[in-house]
């Protein structure tokens, strides 16, 4: 009975052995020194100690020992794929054990119950995640020590030893946090495999799991310090909205791509659960809505759109086989036995479709992110430190976690390290730089320095390059209170803007007339009339040089002046490029101290005010505003990036520029790409 299981998980999921990374699949590079591809044992070990990745929620560290452990024996991150299978399948075997052990029957019929239950789990398309995504291994583990927990408990129960069931628990509860409930599935479990026992001796037999959920908890708090989730509250309304979304993709999954979602398969587990009450009782139709408890946990992560969360919903899927298990192994004949054993089989093999389709999107990731891979490659086979290639619009999840970009550049996911840079920051807000979001100041500068941006075209599975901006400038003709170029001027050579009022005073204001309608949107930029001139910098706007990728020329700025349309003879310039002024030295290919950084890095001894330092990186762009009076050091938020990036990749090459004015109100400056290596 446990071979046919164990076989048929392989056979369903082995054609998954074939996958690349996804995700957060990139992240395991922080465990290997890329240059010897061996693992860093000691930040490995280091999880047992402080929070998954540093986080503050994720206590995990059985996770990064088995795929390191794993790694080590496979060398290659894309083999990790077996182990999940390999665990999809032990919790399959541990639940069809568990499932025998619990039915009343001959064992025939027991035997039966146990592949029945087995198969669900194997069949149920919230496997496919577990199975598919290698750092999704936080669910496959937790569930298959959890399942083998609870089948080792209930042996207990006949006289077995207990330190086995406590030994994987322990395991799982080092995995993943919803762990936690299994010493309440052991209590249920009890309630249904042993009928006739008092309250007091069921506690005194699952207290040893609720002293060790105890030690688990305390532990929690003394490395992480909180116990559970911090953050923003989730609202009730929204959890309720989000468990019965959840709730459905467990009894009745929906295909992908909007297929509708298969409602009859409600009617399907309704009625299972009508015949086991009546076949078992209460005791044995409890392990359904228990199944649905068990992602209760889950409530405050929203459902993603088009997807299966699988991760989420793997816990879940075993009570529900435990509940078609029963109902074929503790029927007593007849046919009301068989009915309850026909809707076990039905609810058994009605996923499966479902799961298969599943599987089928995973190869289509698959065959994007070589092609994507591929194109990286051809596009940065000629770039190098000091005129490297950012490239930005690529797909983000479930394929690529956003700031990872830079990464599919890098070893091991490219043959070489390749001079790559990622640009998220176009897109998406930095959490710790919100303000960043939009800001095209680096693309100009890389352009200017003779590097490529290059966005990801999904249609023609190509990276298409930015126009590089142009020398010279472009006087705007006015049309009202607009101004526009009186012939196509490219959108990356709007650089900055200079608005001249003869004999003006006051303040002058300027939007794009073609902008972005959300918060990417710069909105009026303001300056001081000095001498009748302001100088507008247009090179933070994100527009211009989007539409440009699309071949959609500038389109000009409307301007005012005190409130009121500018005057008559108002003139207005756009400059392809800034003002370039040269660095008081270069590093140019140097190593790089992390620690003491900013005395490495030099100020251009001409730029006094507005002055900004701009730092690419791998996982994207960080700027600040730096002070002339004193002495230049990163900020926390510039050098948490730096750190981040190094821990992640290293060695790796770092680019920055510098860009302000060199006096009050004057033109806009640059200054050219310097870079470091970080050993």
């Amino acid at each position: 009975m446990l071979a046919a299981v164990l076989a048929l998980a392989w056979w369903w999921f082995s054609p998954l052995l074939g996958l690349g990374l996804r995700n957060d699949d990139f992240l395991l590079v922080y465990y290997l020194d890329r240059d010897s591809g061996g693992v860093l044992w000691g930040r490995v070990f280091e999880e047992f100690v402080r929070g998954w990745f540093g986080s503050p929620e994720l206590y995990r560290p059985m996770v990064t020992l088995s795929l390191l452990s794993e790694y080590r024996v496979a060398g290659s991150l894309q083999a990790l794929h077996l182990g999940n299978v390999l665990l999809v399948g032990a919790a399959a075997g541990a639940t069809a054990m568990l499932a025998m052990r619990l039915g009343a029957g001959a064992w025939p019929r027991r035997a039966l119950a146990g592949v029945c239950a087995g198969a669900l789990v194997a069949l149920h398309p919230a496997a496919v995640e577990p199975a598919a995504w290698i750092l999704s291994r936080t669910t496959a583990l937790q569930v298959a020590c959890t399942m083998a927990a609870l089948w080792l408990f209930v042996r207990h129960l006949d006289g077995a030893p207990r330190w086995p069931y406590l030994v994987l628990l322990s395991m799982a509860l080092g995995t993943k946090e919803g762990a936690v409930t299994a010493p309440f599935s052991m209590l249920l479990l009890d309630f249904v495999y042993r009928r006739e026992v008092r309250l007091g001796a069921r506690l005194r037999a699952v207290l040893p799991a609720f002293l060790l959920l105890g030690a688990y908890l305390l532990l929690r708090v003394v490395l992480l310090g909180q116990i559970g989730k911090s953050g923003e509250p989730v609202g009730a309304l929204e959890r309720v909205g989000n468990l019965s979304v959840r709730w459905l993709d467990l009894l009745a999954p929906a295909a992908p791509g909007g297929e509708p979602r298969p409602w009859w398969s409600l009617a399907l587990w309704a009625a299972l659960g009508a015949s086991l009450l009546r076949a078992v009782g209460w005791r044995g139709a409890v392990l359904l809505p228990w199944a649905l408890v068990l992602v209760v946990p889950t409530s405050h992560l929203a459902p993603s759109p088009g997807q299966l969360d699988g991760r989420l919903l793997f816990d879940g899927a075993p009570f529900l086989a435990l509940a078609a298990g029963l109902a074929v192994g503790s029927g007593r004949g007849g046919a009301g036995a068989w009915l309850t054993a026909g809707l076990a089989v039905c609810v058994t093999i009605a996923p499966a479709a479902t799961s298969r389709l599943w599987t089928k999107g995973y190869f289509v990731e698959q065959e994007q992110d070589k092609a994507l891979r591929d194109a990286i490659a051809l596009a940065a086979r000629d770039a190098t430190p000091r005129a490297p290639l950012a490239v930005t619009g690529l797909p983000v999840l479930p394929l690529y976690h956003y700031k990872l970009w830079g990464l599919l550049a890098l070893r091991p996911n490219q043959a070489k390290d390749l001079h790559v840079l990622g640009m998220p920051d176009l897109l998406f807000a930095p959490i710790d730089r919100p303000s960043q979001l939009g800001d095209a100041t680096a693309v100009h500068a890389l352009l200017t320095s003779g590097g490529r941006v290059a966005t990801w075209r999904p249609d023609t599975q190509q990276l298409v390059d930015l126009e590089a901006p142009r020398d010279g400038t472009c006087v705007l003709v006015r049309q009202g209170d607009a101004f526009t170029p009186a012939k196509p001027w490219p959108g990356t050579s709007v650089a900055s803007v200079h608005v001249a009022v003869p004999g003006g005073a006051g303040r002058a204001r300027l939007k794009l007339l073609a902008d972005l309608d959300d918060e990417r949107s710069p909105g009026w930029l303001e300056e001081e009339l000095v001498d009748g001139e302001a100088w507008f910098d247009t090179g933070r706007a994100f527009a211009p040089a989007l539409f440009a990728s699309v071949g959609l020329p500038f389109a000009g700025v409307q301007v005012e002046v005190d409130g009121a349309p500018p005057p008559a003879a108002t003139e207005v310039t756009v400059h392809g490029r800034q003002r370039r002024v040269a660095l008081y030295e270069r590093v140019a290919g140097a190593d790089l101290d992390l620690a003491d950084a900013g005395s490495q890095i030099a100020r251009p001894p001409s730029l006094r005010h507005d002055v900004r330092f701009h730092l690419m990186l791998p996982t994207g762009v960080r700027s600040m505003s730096v002070d002339p009076s004193v002495p230049f050091v990163l900020d926390d938020v510039v050098q948490g990036e730096l750190d981040y990036a190094w821990r992640l990749a290293a060695p790796i090459d770092l680019q920055w520029f510098w860009t302000g004015r060199e006096t009050v109100g004057g033109p806009w400056c640059s200054t050219p790409l310097d870079w470091a290596r970080a050993p």
